[in-house]
């Protein structure tokens, strides 16, 4: 299996440019917009091209944007957009896990935990600098087990048990919220999640 990096250096600037336009429309990507636009200070994990970025500064937003990626031509694509736009803040190109992060008001995964095998390691990492962390959930199944599916495309997608997440949340001190903001298709449930600090973090 092909690592998380490797698999997304593929995408060229006009696959994520459709990406984003596709994406874009969903409800879950909606909602996250409208709940950044209050934040003062952002961090956003899998901010590729600076598209979501983009699309906040076209609706009026200000504020301080930290974003990380693997995809160096993406980072490289967000820094120019933040220095054309007089943006404050960074652009990392690596692992978000081994990356010492600024504090900030909001942690954004958006279409990022469905290819890691598990939610919490990247969350917990978030949730050290800000107190409230929203990731998309695009894969829901029954019962309390996560189940991990090789993808024709070459990565793997995590579809998550809603009951597993809540318990392994509890375990952790975090509380968890969830908004069902779209109905069922192809198997996508279409989940936003907020995720709150708890005793383990303080």
């Amino acid at each position: 299996m092909e690592s998380f990096g490797t698999v997304w250096e593929k995408g060229s600037p006009a696959f994520w440019d459709s990406m984003w336009t596709s994406r874009s429309r969903h409800l879950t990507v909606q909602a996250m917009l409208k709940s950044a636009q209050k934040a003062a200070r952002i961090i956003e994990v899998g901010c590729g091209h600076g598209h979501f970025l983009k699309e906040l500064l076209r609706r009026g937003w200000k504020g301080t944007f930290h974003g990380f990626d693997f995809h160096a031509q993406g980072v490289a694509t967000t820094r120019a957009l933040m220095a054309e736009l007089n943006v404050e803040g960074s652009c990392t190109a690596g692992d978000v896990m081994d990356c010492d992060l600024p504090e900030a008001d909001l942690g954004l995964l958006s279409a990022v935990i469905v290819h890691q095998h598990s939610w919490a390691p990247m969350v917990i990492q978030l949730l050290r600098s800000a107190p409230v962390v929203l990731m998309t959930v695009d894969y829901v199944v029954p019962g309390d087990h996560h189940k991990s599916v090789w993808m024709d495309a070459g990565h793997f997608d995590t579809w998550y048990s809603k009951v597993a997440m809540e318990k392994e949340a509890k375990a952790l001190g975090l509380a968890l919220s969830w908004s069902a903001l779209e109905a069922p298709a192809r198997r996508k449930a279409g989940v936003l999640v907020g995720v709150s600090r708890g005793r383990l973090l303080g």
